[in-house]
Parts: C-alpha cells; structure tokens; sequence
C-alpha cells in the first residue's frame, strides 16, 4: 500500500519549497493557477460563470474549492492498486490558504468528514499563502444577484428536477449548481434544463455548469478508480462558493430522497464499496459544521430527508409536468454499460438507483415511460449475472427490515451515527427507510430471481 501526498501549488511556488511530512510516500504536485491568472482543471470557467452571474463571491469560499479539487484528485487513486484492503487509501493533502488559523481551526473536522465520506484516511496541511484568491478576478461589472435568491444542486437526476421544479413552483429563483464529467450527463442536464424553462423561465433558468477535475493519467496507474465517493465534497463546495455572493443568510437545497441518504447497506458486504454516503444526515451535519468554523453564512437544506423517492414524485407541486418530463432525468449508475452490445445509452433497470426509482415511479403514477433495458417487474432474472444481483440483495435486505420491525433504528444506524438529531427525527428516519423499502417490495413482488 502506498501513502499519497498531493500538493496544490500556486504560481511562485516549488515543489522543494514545501515541507512535506512523509517523505516516504508517493509524491503528485500540480500548479493550482495557470500564467494567466485563471484556476486550472475547470475550476476557473465556473468561477467566471459565476462572475458573468454577477455573484459577488467570496475567498473562503474559493479556498473551499481548491480544498474540494485537492480532495478530488486523491479520490482518483486507484484503491484495487494502492490500498492493503482493496478500499481504504492513505491521502494526504497540501493546501495554500490566506487565512491558515481558519482553516487549521477545521482540520480535524475536514479529516473526520472525509474520512467518513470515503471510507479513506486523509490528512490536511495547511500552508499560507501571500494574499487572498480574490484579488485574481476581475471587478463585478454587473450584479444580477437580485434575480437570485438560493442555490439549488441540479445533476439531472429524478430528485433534483423535482426539487428545482418544486423550488420554482413556489416562486424561488435557485441557481442551479450542475457538475459534469462524463460525456452523457450533460445532455441529461440540458434536456431537463430545456422543460423547466419551457415551464418556468422562458429561457430564464440560471445554472452554473462545472466541469472540474482530473484526467485518468493523474496517477500512474494500471487501472482508473471510478468509486468517487468524495465527489459529494466538490458538487457541495462549488455550491457553496455561489452561495457566498446571493443571500446572507443564503440557502442551498440539496434535494435527495431520504432512503438514498441513509443508505442503509442492502447486505453486510456492501458497507464500504457499494454504499455512498454523499447526503447521509451525519455527512450532511458535518459539512454544515464545516460552513459555521468558516464563517460562511450558508445553509444547508434537504427537504426530502423524511421522503422517499416515491412520496418526492407524488407530492410534487407541479404533477403534471413532473408526469410529461421525469423520462428526461437520468438515475442510472451505468447507463452507458450497453454500448458494448451496441444498444443506445439509457437506463439499464437492474441497477439500485434503477430499482429505486421504477419502484418510485409506479408508487406515484402507476406508469412509467422511462426507457429501460429491463423494465421491472421482469418474471425471472439470473442472480448470477449483473442484471439480478440487486434485485437479489434488495429482496434479502426486504426480507431483514421485516425481520426487524421492532428495531429498525439498529438498521438505520448502519451506515453512520445520527446524534445530531433528535428522537422524534431519528423515529422519522426509521419510518421513512421502511416505507422506501415497501415501495421497492411491491415493485419485486412479481419478479423472480433464479
């Protein structure tokens, strides 16, 4: 196993000019500022999205940035080549900041998030830097701001086209925050985009669409990693970073159904590799304390922590556009897996975010016109193969939340603590997570695995 340092540098800086704690291990330095004054790796074209926004932004939150794009580049480590354990990686981060007493303040807090969001073990360094990130921009020429007033993650999933258009239904004006990095989630975003315009805007929808990251030749290695389980931490930031020049107080929706963010493990071998933790309410607490030791008057809101996915789709406020549009969302975690069978790029239908959402789908409309390989519920799947696995780890997780109706919190608290709420909010998720687990039940009932 290999430790990994990665290092941020800035425009007069050297690698030999930086102290690095363990010498041993496997060095990546790369220069965070290009000769024109402009963030590198996509950073910089969303901040000047941001800048033609009017969004008077600011530097702590840009530093928020630089610390997600650091946080980024350690997530493209290949784990199956560089950890003991096939998971757990050892990443270690240096990072140039204005105000190092502030961010020195947050550094076990950073490592502990992380840490939980990854299954990683990160550690931070900061260093000072001679002035603040703020001064590399340009004068605001124009503040469009006041047509603004909160920030809304948009992917193009179910989920956040509901809660752009519940947010909009309600006489909101979210900036829409999008983050992209393969070729097919952009004319998802696009396509959703076109219908709440036609709907709403009139060509008056504000989004910001980032395109930050890292090519696969980062690191040398055999095999790419594709897990991203911190990608949360940079689609959060990015957020953040808009919402420091809207309100004061400014809030950011993150929309995401409540059975997702507690994501309870369908079996115990899924804990580490195949559960995200992008919006459990631990994760989602803890970045929150983040934006306080910063200073950054930003809300973090997720309206959906007690619904699921079904009961988002049923009382959205606006029904029957929701009905004429959701085949326009993407859910599917590989939708481009057929391309090797020469089939379009579409919902494969076998998949977890798949199953959830057919299941969601059928609770609030009955139908659903959503193009997929394999529409559930299908009469008999292969367990062996990719198109039953799931299918089969749902209906032994059915099988165990029924066995455990008495004690469903021993469930929920699987994937994470939850003492930053209370009782009555803890009973809440208990009954949220079996009420998402009933919907996929009755999606399964006719499907047989064998």
């Amino acid at each position: 196993m290999n430790r990994f340092s990665i290092v941020g540098l800035n425009q007069n800086e050297n690698l030999t000019d930086i102290d690095i704690k363990n010498t041993g291990s496997e060095i990546i330095s790369f220069k965070l500022i290009d000769d024109n004054n402009k963030f590198e790796y996509g950073l910089g074209t969303f901040i000047n999205q941001l800048i033609n926004f009017g969004i008077f932004f600011q530097g702590v939150g840009v530093e928020l940035c630089i610390v997600a794009l650091l946080v980024t580049a350690g997530d493209k480590i290949s784990r199956k080549e560089n950890a003991q354990d096939s998971w757990t990686r050892e990443i270690d981060l240096y990072i140039p900041v204005f105000n190092i007493a502030k961010w020195n303040k947050s550094k076990q807090l950073l490592e502990k998030m992380l840490n939980f969001l990854s299954g990683d073990k990160w550690r931070l360094f900061f260093r000072s830097t001679d002035s603040c990130y703020i001064s590399l921009f340009p004068p605001f020429q124009q503040r469009l701001t006041q047509e603004l007033d909160c920030v809304c993650l948009f992917s193009g999933g179910m989920d956040s086209f509901i809660g752009s258009a519940d947010l909009l239904s309600s006489g909101r004006k979210p900036l829409l925050i999008s983050h992209y990095w393969d070729t097919l989630t952009p004319s998802y975003q696009q396509n959703c985009i076109s219908s709440l315009n036609d709907e709403y805007g009139d060509n008056n929808i504000k989004q910001a669409k980032a395109h930050v990251g890292f090519n696969n030749d980062l690191f040398p290695q055999e095999e790419p990693e594709n897990t991203l389980r911190a990608r949360s931490f940079l689609f959060f930031s990015l957020a953040v970073l808009a919402s420091t020049g809207i309100n004061n107080p400014s809030e950011i929706f993150i929309p995401e159904n409540g059975l997702i963010s507690i994501n309870v493990p369908l079996t115990q071998l899924r804990l580490a590799s195949l559960s995200t933790r992008t919006t459990h309410p631990f994760y989602m607490a803890r970045f929150q304390e983040l934006l306080d030791n910063l200073e950054i008057d930003s809300i973090l809101i997720n309206p959906y922590k007690f619904k699921t996915k079904g009961e988002m789709a049923r009382e959205c406020i606006n029904q029957e556009f929701l009905k004429k549009n959701l085949k326009y969302t993407i859910s599917c975690s590989s939708p481009g897996k057929g391309r090797y069978a020469g089939e379009a790029q579409k919902h494969c239908g076998h998949c977890v975010p798949c199953i959830i959402r057919q299941s969601s789908i059928r609770f609030a409309f009955n139908t659903d016109d959503t193009d997929y390989r394999v529409t559930l519920p299908y009469k008999n799947l292969d367990p062996t193969k990719a198109e039953g696995k799931d299918v089969k780890a749902f209906n032994f997780a059915i099988k165990r939340m029924e066995d455990n109706l008495d004690d469903l919190q021993s469930l929920i608290y699987i994937p994470g603590p939850l003492y930053d709420y209370s009782f009555e909010e803890i009973d809440k998720f208990a009954e949220l997570y079996k009420r998402g687990m009933v919907e996929v039940k009755n999606l399964l009932s006719g499907v047989r695995v064998s």
